[in-house]
């Protein structure tokens, strides 16, 4: 296995992002998805049944995300890395050290 990229975004010419690559093996040109399957645990409440079969989750989830991610580099003019999302839950604390910080940095009033 070659070096991965992680978090990988696919963007047209004016920076907008048409898709994202979990992980991309640039070396083995060989890309990869994180899937965890967690909808198939869900239930129909009315039916009793789950909300989709193994199938359709497999139909949309990898084939068809995977299709149009495919599709979608014909209309890119390159890749980035993508943005991390993170956030921090504050309890309320006066002298919370992460809260200060920011502060102190200017990114929040």
């Amino acid at each position: 296995m070659g070096k991965l990229n992680k978090e990988i975004e696919i963007v047209d010419a004016k920076g907008k992002c048409l898709g994202k690559f979990d992980e991309i093996d640039l070396e083995n040109k060989i890309y990869y998805e994180d899937k965890t399957a967690k909808e198939l645990d869900t239930v129909n409440s009315k039916t009793g049944k789950p909300t989709q079969t193994a199938q359709q989750f497999a139909d949309k989830q990898i084939y068809t995300k995977t299709k149009n991610r495919i599709n979608n580099l014909a209309n890119s003019t390159g890749v980035r890395e993508a943005k991390v999302k993170s956030f921090y839950v504050w309890d309320g604390r006066e002298n919370d050290l992460v809260i200060n910080t920011l502060k102190a940095l200017g990114l929040i009033p």
